[in-house]
């Protein structure tokens, strides 16, 4: 998939073409909901939660204030899956760690 084709699906209700075919469609009509909330989630997310990584941000609250993240977080549960954040945080914390020395 393309660029081109998320940015397709995020305005298909303003194409002519899509909208006749849901028109006619009953099994697209039974999917739109589906639809719909999949291009909400998508047009909600950060850039980081669609490259499948965290930002900048959480990876600094994840290393310095885990505290503030409950247990179950979803942070925390890709850190710990995820060799390329993992080694972020563990980098961000030997940073602070010698900062202070």
């Amino acid at each position: 998939m393309k660029c081109e084709d998320i940015v397709n699906l995020l305005q298909f209700e303003k194409d002519e073409q899509l909208r006749e075919h849901l028109a006619s469609c009953k099994d697209c009509q039974r999917n739109l909901p589906l639809l719909r909330l999949a291009i909400d989630a998508i047009r909600r997310a950060t850039p980081a939660a669609l490259s499948g990584h965290l930002s900048a941000d959480q990876v600094v609250t994840v290393a310095l204030q885990p505290e503030r993240l409950a247990s179950e977080s979803d942070d925390l549960h890709h850190v710990e899956n995820c060799p390329r954040c993992r080694a972020e945080v563990a980098k961000i914390r030997r940073i602070e760690t010698t900062r202070f020395r």
